[in-house]
């Protein structure tokens, strides 16, 4: 695993990134797509939830839970919280 960024290892409740954090070409397609879809809601001063992100494609993400997953590696990746990331809880 990877400690998040400005946390020390020796801290018990730091949060982990999976080494297998791509794991496989789906998984690395649909990193791909969030990571497109958070950069359009970031320049756009847009705001969605993550139903709102899962339903873009449906196919692509096969269960909610895929897309919950990769939101929150993301966030945890660089180090923000969701809502930094415009990607808001269900209105």
């Amino acid at each position: 695993t990877i400690q998040q960024p400005n946390r020390r290892a020796e801290e018990p409740n730091s949060e982990k990134i999976r080494v297998s954090f791509f794991g496989s070409i789906a998984r690395f397609t649909r990193i791909v797509k969030v990571l497109s879809l958070i950069h359009s809601l970031v320049l756009n001063g847009k705001h969605a939830t993550k139903r709102d992100l899962y339903y873009t494609n449906v196919k692509l993400f096969q269960t909610q839970g895929n897309l919950d997953e990769i939101v929150d590696d993301i966030a945890c990746l660089f180090g923000v919280e969701r809502h930094d990331l415009n990607v808001v809880s269900n209105q």
